[in-house]
């Protein structure tokens, strides 16, 4: 064991294909400047003390699944599968930092579960390969989201932005030049298992939306690939109908849009969304956002190039 290590993690947003990527549909994603780190440090107490916002939690093998307060259920799902796999219950501090937004769309689950697998066997030093350590942290993201499609996981990972395609997965370059930007509209009062479910009843029972979802990525592949603003628009409106065929853009959020694209913009949900209450969590928004009275914070997207990694 070492004396500490940390793992830094960044966040994501999906620039198109939520949902309709568990129906075979491709998806765009890239990871964001925005990070989580996970440091693991010598601990002389029989089990793991998780530190997080300055509040201090005890896990061990004896703690009851799903009677504990979130995020703690699913801390000790991850180090449960960790030990599972390494034969290793942690004792040790993991000290938990992080400015990805919770419940928002960003992954900051994902990052959770890579931070936690990949800090533990560091600082224990016991191998794991990146496939193995991958389907760990999936396994982790089914449990909180219902199916995981491994998209976050694996864009969390490798860092960068990339094209999802089934087996045919590749980096994409996305480049300053083209004029994305994300806000934060506040977490959403749907969970994510619960639009999940929702839509792929809608997906299942009108096949066609796939189709549209299919198409509406191809053609934003297309727009960034060839540097083509208008393009990118059209492909991100023609996602953002399929998201509101899907129940999951509440109105003022259509409202919002309906305004912007008005000024030239496109905006569209870039995550799982909200069945109920005015707040989505991430929105994605291509054009002169500054055009934009919009009653968030509205960044510039700069994409991460380095996925998870120890820090030096």
């Amino acid at each position: 064991m070492k004396d500490d290590v940390t793992v830094k993690v960044p966040g994501k947003i999906i620039l198109a294909g939520e949902h309709a990527v568990l129906n075979g549909a491709p998806a765009i994603v890239c990871a964001i400047n925005r990070y989580l780190t996970v440091t693991a440090s010598q601990n002389q107490q029989s089990g793991c003390d998780i530190f997080i916002d300055k509040q201090r939690y005890s896990l061990s093998r004896q703690n009851t699944p799903g009677l504990l307060p979130s995020p703690l259920n699913y801390i000790k799902h991850v180090i449960d599968l960790f030990a599972q796999h390494s034969g290793q219950y942690p004792r040790c501090n993991l000290l938990i930092d992080s400015n990805i937004p919770v419940g928002c769309g960003f992954g900051a689950s994902a990052a959770l579960a890579l931070g936690l697998l990949s800090s533990l066997s560091e600082w224990y030093d016991i191998y794991i390969s990146d496939d193995v350590l991958i389907d760990l942290a999936k396994q982790a993201e089914s449990m909180q989201h219902g199916k995981s499609s491994g998209i976050d996981i694996s864009t969390c990972w490798h860092g960068g932005c990339w094209l999802f395609d089934k087996d045919n997965s590749r980096p994409i370059s996305l480049g300053d030049d083209l004029a994305f930007a994300w806000s934060n509209s506040g977490s959403t009062q749907s969970k994510t298992h619960e639009c999940v479910k929702h839509t792929q009843a809608k997906l299942q029972q009108n096949p066609e939306l796939v189709v549209q979802a299919k198409e509406a990525v191809q053609q934003l592949l297309v727009g960034i690939n060839e540097r083509q603003p208008e393009i990118i628009h059209q492909s991100i409106k023609n996602y953002h109908e399929v998201l509101i065929q899907l129940d999951v853009v509440p109105k003022n959020i259509i409202e919002l849009i309906n305004k912007a694209n008005l000024l030239g913009i496109s905006g569209k949900v870039a995550g799982s969304g909200s069945l109920q209450g005015n707040q989505v969590g991430c929105l994605l928004w291509f054009g002169n956002t500054k055009k934009l009275d919009a009653p968030f914070a509205i960044q510039p997207l700069q994409v991460c190039q380095r996925g998870c990694h120890v820090v030096d």
